[in-house]
């Protein structure tokens, strides 16, 4: 069985990352679901990618994980226009 986190980024994921690692329970993989705009626009603002950015090379060095960045293949404005 795989463990896996999925990360958000806010405090109450980032601190159960650090409850896993203190009480030394087993996590193989930690993924983040990506949410686009559009092809080219993520629905996050720019200082929330720099910040996932970092917190990534932070996980890296703590946890030993690369965190997968993983999204649906569909952005919000295609789903918008097919619902018209």
């Amino acid at each position: 069985m795989e463990h896996i986190l999925s990360l958000s980024y806010g405090k109450d994921s980032l601190a159960c990352l650090g409850a896993i690692k203190e009480l030394g329970l087993p996590l193989d993989r930690i993924i983040h679901a990506e949410i686009w705009a559009t092809d080219t626009i993520p629905a996050d603002l720019p200082p929330m990618m720099e910040f996932k950015a970092k917190a990534d090379k932070i996980i890296k060095e703590r946890y030993g994980i690369t965190v997968e960045h993983v999204d649906a293949g569909v952005t919000y404005e295609e789903i918008f226009l097919s619902c018209c």
